[in-house]
Parts: C-alpha cells; structure tokens; sequence
C-alpha cells in the first residue's frame, strides 16, 4: 500500500470509518482513563500522613 504524501489529515479522519471510529473511542476513553487515574493518585500522595520526605519521593516516582 502506497501512502500519499501530498494528501493532509484532519481529525475527522479518524472517525471517517465504522471502524476507525470504534479503535478512536477506544483509544480516547482509555487515555482519559489512565489519565484520570494517575491524578487521583498523584493528589492522593499528598495528603498522606507520615514521613513527608517519603510522601514526596512517592509523588516524583508517580510521575515518572
């Protein structure tokens, strides 16, 4: 299959198919779910009683 070089690409090109459709919602639904579960536990790290030296380590390796 040859691509086309000189053609441009939009967004509304990934849902320009049934199942181009389907593989983008997937896709977006899992990041925003990854997304949203990696900030509930990044501000959850911060108010953790304890060792507040280990409460900020735990939150630079979260971000990693």
């Amino acid at each position: 299959m040859a691509i086309d070089s000189s053609r441009s690409y939009s967004c509304s090109d990934l849902f320009s198919t049934r199942q181009l459709s389907l593989y983008s919602l997937v896709m977006i639904l899992s990041a925003l779910t990854i997304e949203i579960s990696v900030a509930i536990i990044i501000f959850d790290v911060q108010v953790l009683t304890g060792n507040p030296f280990v409460n900020i380590a735990m939150y630079g390796a979260l971000r990693i």
